[in-house]
């Protein structure tokens, strides 16, 4: 039985309606951070999306979605868990952006080009 591609471009679908809000729309720097990196993220995920076979599309959908559902936030906390030791709380919501773009370009590099990934 194969697997459908929808749940991977519902998850592009909502990365892409993240990353595309208005910087207006972010209250400081660090959102504006953390939605441009999400935009990038998603812009990868259409290149290799549309180059995979189907076989290849039925493994990244299921690595990416364990990324985006779990592991990105469990990332994202230790990050931010470590910035905020120590130092006020008001500015929690600063290092959890700041942390998401953090994380977020971290695993756009760690994915391949378009290119190497249909090899």
């Amino acid at each position: 039985m194969e697997l459908r591609p929808r749940p991977i471009l519902a998850a592009t679908a909502l990365a892409a309606m993240l990353g595309s809000m208005s910087p207006a729309m972010a209250v400081g720097p660090f959102e504006v951070r953390a939605d441009a990196a999400q935009s990038a993220l998603s812009e990868r995920y259409t290149q290799l999306w549309t180059s995979m076979t189907a076989q290849q599309r039925s493994h990244f959908s299921r690595t990416e979605r364990q990324w985006l559902h779990v592991t990105r936030w469990e990332e994202q906390r230790r990050c931010a868990d470590a910035l905020a030791s120590g130092v006020a709380t008001t500015r929690r919501a600063d290092f959890e952006a700041n942390c998401l773009a953090q994380v977020t370009l971290r695993r756009l590099q760690a994915l391949q080009p378009a290119s190497v990934a249909v090899r």
